[in-house]
Order: C-alpha cells, then sequence, then structure tokens
C-alpha cells in the first residue's frame, strides 16, 4: 500500500521530530475565542457555511459564504469582533446579505482595499440554466457601493451552465484579479466540458483592457478539462492558477500561469500548463501560497480508489518540484480515513498551516495541519489538531493567518439539523486547553520498528478512539527513518535500545503485545506490574485502569466516595503482530485532559512507544445541554459560567457538581429523545438560570447592593414581626 511506502521512504535529510523543539505556529486552539474557542453562527432558515474569511487591520473579523432565506442562498458577508462576538456595527446588524437574481447567490472569495472597502467574488444563479460571477464591493461599514460597476456589483461570465470556485486575489496596484471555472451545458465541439475563466477590473468594477482581451481570457485545452481552485499573485505580477486536469476519468493535479497582461505564460511548465506527477493516484490542488523564497506552496488531497488523503508540496517559480521538502517534495499524511486540505497559508515564522477536514465516526471534523521546518537541524516539526465542535460534521474551508501565534479558520459546523458559520482560533499558548486532540502526527522509529499513533477522535465526555500502526523495518527503512537521540525528546527509550543496536539483533524480535497508553501526565508509560488494577480484555477495552480517590487525588471535583474518581492511568491490549489497529478507550473522566500515546512490547520484553496526542474529554451541563440542544446554546454556556466561577471554587459546590456529574447522564440521556421533557426541564432550569445570570452578569457593585437589600429588607421583616408578636402579647 502506498501508507507503508510513504511512511518507509522518508529521506535521511527529513526527520520528522515532536512538536517540543519547536512550539511556535498555532498548535492550540484558543479557549479565550468565543466559546471553548469556537463561534458559530446561526441565521436561521437553514444552512449557513463560510468559505472565505480576512483580518482588518485592526483585528476585526469577515467571512463571506451564504445563508438560507428559506426559498434560495443568499451572498451574505459577515464582521466578528477579535473575540468572536457578532459585530452588529457592521450594516447595523453584523451580516451583509444579498440576492442578485432568482436562484442562489453565493460568496466564495473576498479581499480588503486599503481604504477598508471589501471585494466579494461569488456565484450567482438565475434561477433556471444560467449562472454568472458576480463580483460586489462594499463599504468598510458593510453596505453595498453602488459606484462600483453597476449598482454595486458587476456581473462576468454569465453561461448557460454551471460556475465554480470564484477566487479573487489583489495586485500591488490594488487592480482585482478574478478566476473561475466555467462548465457550460453544451459546450463546443473542439472545447472541453469545463475551461478557466480569467478577468482584471479596477477598483470601481471595470474591466481592465490591458489584461487578455479587454479585460478578461481563457484557458481551454483540446484533451483536458482544467479545474481553478485557487490562484496566486506572484511578486513580479505574474499569474498562478491552482487546481487540476482531467481527461477521461483521470484527475492530475496540476498549474497554469499567466503573465501580468493576461497571457499564457508558455515559459511555464509545457506551453504554461504543469501536471504533478503525485504517484499512482488521482490528485488536486485546492490551494496555492506565497513561500519563503519565491517558492509556491501547494495543497490538496489524493485519492487511490479508497478514500481521499491531504497532501502539501513546494514547488518553484519554474514549477519544479522542490524535493528537498518532504518525500520528494510532498508532505503526505498517513492516516486511514479520508482528510482533505482546503487551503493552506504561510505563517510570519515560515512554518506552513494547512485546514481542512478528517472523518471520524461522528462525520468530518475540522483539521489544522502545520509543519516546521528547522533547516539548521533538518528535522520538520508536524502537528495535527482534530477539532469535533457538536458530533456531527465540521469543516474549515479556508484561513488566515493573523501572526505566527495566531490562526482563524471559517467553514461550517453541523448540528444534526443543518449547517452553521463556523469561527475557530488556534494559538501557540500551552497555556490554553484543547477540546480536540493535538500532538506529532508522525511515528518513531526504534529497535527495527516503526510505530504509529492515530489522530484521537470520537472525544465524548468519558471515551475516545485512536490506535495505532507498527511496521518492522529492513535495513534500508531503518538507515533512512530512524530518528537520532535529539530529535525524539522525552518520548524516545534510552539510548542504549536506539539505532546503536544493530539490525541482526532485532530482526528476529515480534509484537506480542499492543494498544495505546494513556494518562493525565505527558508520556504515559505501559505498565506490568501485576499489582495494579488490570482487568484482563484482549478486546479493544480500557485495562490497567488506575482510578484515584478525592483524598489522594490533590483538588479533585469529585467526594470521597468510591462513585467519583478520576481515571488518571489506563491502557488498552488490543492483540499483538505488525499491522494497524483501533483502540477504543473507554470509562474516562469528564472534563480531563489526557495524553495518549501507541506502545508497543517486543518479544524480549522491550516497550516501545509512538508520538503522543492530548486531548480534553467534553465537559458540559448534561441536563442542560439536553434540553436545549447543544453545549454552545445561550443557557447552556451561562450555567457552565457559573459553575466555573462559582461552583468549583468551594468544597461544597464541587461535591454538588460531583454528584451532578455521577446522576445527571442517564437522566439526559432521557430528556434529549422527548420534547415535552425538554419543555418542562427548560422552566424548571429557570431559577438556576436567574440566579447564574445575576451571579455572572453583574458587578461586584451590583451583588453588594443587592445584598444590603436583602439584608435590610430581612432586618425589617424581622423586626415587624417582633414588634407585632410583642404588641399581641401585651
Amino acid at each position: 500500500m502506498r501508507k507503508i511506502h510513504l511512511a518507509t521512504g522518508i529521506l535521511t535529510v527529513l526527520i520528522y521530530s515532536l512538536l517540543s523543539s519547536f512550539a511556535t505556529a498555532a498548535t492550540e486552539i484558543d479557549t479565550s475565542f468565543g466559546v471553548d474557542g469556537y463561534t458559530l453562527q446561526d441565521f436561521e432558515f437553514g444552512d449557513d457555511e463560510a468559505y472565505a474569511i480576512a483580518v482588518q487591520d485592526d483585528g476585526k473579523i469577515l467571512v463571506a459564504g451564504y445563508r438560507s432565506n428559506g426559498a434560495v442562498k443568499d451572498l451574505i458577508v459577515s464582521r466578528f469582533s477579535e473575540d468572536g462576538t457578532l459585530d452588529t456595527d457592521f450594516n447595523a446588524a453584523g451580516v451583509f446579505s444579498t440576492s442578485l437574481d432568482s436562484g442562489d447567490t453565493l460568496g466564495r472569495s473576498l479581499v480588503i482595499l486599503a481604504d477598508g472597502s471589501i471585494i466579494v467574488g461569488g456565484i450567482s444563479d438565475d434561477g433556471s440554466s444560467h449562472q454568472s460571477i458576480a463580483v460586489l464591493k462594499l463599504t468598510s461599514d458593510g453596505y453595498l457601493d453602488i459606484t462600483f460597476s453597476s449598482n454595486g456589483h458587476a456581473e462576468l461570465a454569465k453561461v448557460e451552465g454551471d460556475i465554480d470556485s470564484t477566487e479573487l486575489q489583489l495586485t500591488d496596484d490594488e487592480k482585482i484579479i478574478v478566476a473561475a471555472t466555467i462548465s457550460p451545458d453544451e459546450p463546443a465541439s473542439a472545447e472541453p466540458e469545463s475551461y478557466a475563466y480569467f478577468a482584471k477590473l479596477d477598483t470601481s468594477g471595470k474591466l481592465d483592457a490591458s489584461f487578455g482581451s479587454k479585460g478578461e481570457t481563457t484557458f481551454t485545452d483540446d484533451t483536458n478539462e482544467f479545474q481553478v481552485n485557487s490562484i496566486l499573485v506572484q511578486s513580479d505580477g505574474t499569474i498562478l492558477a491552482g487546481g487540476s486536469f482531467s481527461n477521461e476519468g483521470t484527475t492530475q493535479a496540476g498549474l497554469l500561469k499567466l503573465t501580468a497582461a493576461g497571457v499564457v505564460d508558455t515559459s511555464y511548465g509545457s506551453e504554461g500548463a504543469l501536471t504533478l506527477d503525485l504517484g499512482d493516484v488521482s490528485s488536486i490542488i485546492n490551494s496555492i501560497a506565497a513561500g519563503s523564497d519565491d517558492d509556491v506552496i501547494i495543497a490538496g488531497a489524493l485519492n487511490d480508489g479508497e478514500y481521499d488523503e491531504a497532501f502539501i508540496g513546494k514547488i518553484d517559480n519554474y514549477g519544479s518540484i522542490l524535493t528537498d521538502f518532504g518525500t520528494s517534495g510532498t508532505y503526505t499524511t498517513t492516516y486511514s480515513i479520508e482528510n482533505v486540505i482546503y487551503d493552506v497559508s504561510l505563517n510570519d515564522d515560515n512554518s506552513i498551516s494547512a485546514v481542512g477536514f478528517i472523518t471520524s465516526d461522528t462525520g468530518k471534523d475540522v483539521f489544522v495541519l502545520t509543519l516546521e521546518e528547522d533547516t539548521d537541524t533538518l528535522t520538520t516539526a508536524v502537528t495535527l489538531i482534530v477539532t469535533d465542535i457538536d458530533k456531527n460534521d465540521d469543516v474549515a474551508y479556508a484561513a488566515v493567518a493573523v501572526d505566527s501565534d495566531t490562526l482563524l479558520t471559517a467553514g461550517s459546523s453541523s448540528n444534526g439539523d443543518d449547517f452553521d458559520v463556523a469561527l475557530l482560533r488556534f494559538t501557540s499558548d500551552e497555556s490554553l486547553s484543547s477540546s480536540g486532540a493535538i500532538g506529532s502526527t508522525d511515528g518513531i522509529t526504534t529497535s527495527g520498528f516503526r510505530i504509529t499513533t492515530q489522530p484521537v477522535s470520537s472525544i465524548t465526555r468519558v471515551s475516545a478512539l485512536s490506535g495505532g500502526t507498527i511496521q518492522q523495518l529492513d535495513s534500508t527503512s531503518e538507515t533512512s527513518d530512524s530518528l537520532d537521540n535529539s530529535s525524539e525528546s522525552s518520548d524516545s527509550l534510552d539510548s542504549s535500545s536506539e539505532s546503536s543496536e544493530s539490525l541482526d539483533s532485532t530482526s528476529e524480535l515480534t509484537i506480542s503485545q499492543k494498544g495505546v497508553v494513556y494518562g493525565t501526565t505527558p508520556h504515559p508509560e505501559y505498565s506490568t506490574d501485576d499489582d495494579s488494577d488490570t482487568t484482563d480484555d484482549s478486546s479493544d477495552t480500557t485495562d490497567n485502569t488506575d482510578t484515584t480517590d478525592t483524598t489522594d487525588s490533590g483538588g479533585s471535583i469529585f467526594s470521597d466516595s468510591n462513585d467519583y474518581y478520576i481515571v488518571r492511568y489506563g491502557s488498552t491490549n488490543d492483540g499483538d503482530g505488525t499491522d494497524s489497529y483501533t483502540s477504543n478507550v473507554e470509562d474516562i473522566t469528564p472534563g480531563t485532559t489526557y495524553y495518549l500515546r501507541a506502545y508497543a512490547v517486543l518479544s524480549d520484553g522491550t516497550i516501545i512507544y509512538g508520538n503522543e496526542y492530548r486531548f480534553t474529554t467534553d465537559d458540559a451541563c448534561f441536563i442542560a445541554t439536553a434540553a436545549f440542544g447543544s453545549v454552545f446554546e445561550k443557557h447552556v454556556v451561562l450555567l457552565r459560567q457559573f459553575r466555573d466561577s462559582y461552583l468549583l471554587t468551594n468544597s461544597i459546590g464541587e461535591r454538588f457538581v460531583a454528584m451532578y456529574y455521577h446522576f445527571s447522564p442517564p437522566i439526559a440521556d432521557i430528556i434529549r429523545d422527548n420534547n415535552m421533557l425538554k419543555s418542562l426541564v427548560k422552566i424548571g432550569l429557570l431559577p438556576a438560570l436567574l440566579l447564574a445570570s445575576f451571579m455572572v452578569k453583574t458587578s461586584l457593585i451590583t451583588k453588594l447592593l443587592c445584598l444590603g437589600a436583602a439584608l435590610s429588607f430581612s432586618l425589617l421583616t424581622g423586626i415587624r414581626y417582633f414588634t407585632f408578636m410583642k404588641v399581641k402579647t401585651t
């Protein structure tokens, strides 16, 4: 399989090390943004999604996409404050929305001009069979600029057929480059079924006659269809378009280059077009970005007939693959599940961040992949963050690097009924917690084996899914894959069990047991102590589980009863042999951060470990979540804030929360599927919500005044009562 080939074919000059030796790019979800790092925006009446994102000079965030109005889709541009809240100063409601024709109107890209005005690119449908490219201009405060073209928008390339992937880029002199893919319903006999379209506009919406033919140009190929997914205006003004070439069912990642005048640059690739040989697979480029030395970063997906697999590559300005990057010019993920990159960017520290999705048992999860190269040690740190927002499909379509420490993504999240616009913010601040799983994604080579921990997914309040892949290496792969001691950090074994061992002494070793080991502290180790609490179960169940009562847990929220405990350590036993395996981690503690890595016990008793992930189990107001429908619902958020700020700050509150966590889940399961019970619980929670609102949202002075008023009222009532009783007795 290609996965095994890629895992064993890494060049000696490119060693994948642990993140701890770099730790500069965004590697954590930023819980100070929105609610636990996310902002979900529901514009009502159906699906809402964001396809593009940009950040203003003042830090405010713009996204473009669409919202459903109950009949068709409307193009939207929405603005959010730095903290993730909707900015109602923008268009007086936080969102600009328009429909340009009788059918759907979608926003697909946006750019910000120097004066703060906004250019939006999209697609407009007349509701029958025609589509056109729509380019709109908004003022900086979110209103249509009617001085732009015709009443604020320009219509380009109207066609009987389909238009896809409308892209925008600005030139240095603020001209607007537009690109799209056009697929006529009835193409000319000599033309392919789809072709690339380009145009150049000035900031007033007029076509630039110096570009192409009167401001427009197309690229067609007699034998190949070209799909445009991303464009880049390079430093010399030339235009690079990334996407794919297709012919008779075969699709290959490819690029096309135009001069600044809109003419195909025949010096590039083969007559201006370049197809990339990425192996015996289908491939597509979804995003391109400028690199650090006039090189170009490309990202997208490969497909070997089973599933899509994300890749990142580098090419030079002439179209040649830079073979010193990744494996012969590309880095490809090695997960046996579907994962796709939709957008890629270069960060200020020259690290590369890519976003998209990776599948799990609950659907698609937001996927953030970061590569950090160290040219001094010839090592690359690979970091993956997987974020499951609400146990349904979550996708990041676009990203923007705010600085070397912060990355913003835009996309959508499903609540089970429809999609909402989703913004997420990631940071390199390791003090911030993460509800997803993060860590180095590449395995560790040791003792003649390569052991790779699979990403942690399907994270719930008490369980998670992971696993591993173990490969036995021959002498060639051992030489090319071995990590030196400096790149293994604290995850490596003693040097006596590393590369100093000869291949002869390891070639006869076998895997007698494998699984994952996890704990509440970094670098958990598999325990073979027969005296520990264990349950021998060769299936994917948790064993070797160590539970600690509150009296030993150093501030646990759980009480002294054996009913309340924190699972601090555990492991799974998933059989033997060298192959891929799945590990079900069960019966762990809600709201707890765990460290997890694959392990294997060799036939000589040596224990080897794979790369490490960190994840945090779900933590929610269970009954309230069941009643209101989502952990992000505003009433649930309020109750969680009250819990964290007031209940968990004292022993009585801690015991109440512990008891609630113990008895709430089975009750929540009953409430979740009964609409009448949901309504009754909402009513029953009103006193708690009023108390929480008062405690969380009022100032200290207000609380003191209310307390004083209550005490005064109680005192006066008491005085009146005793006066009345005294008069009555006399």
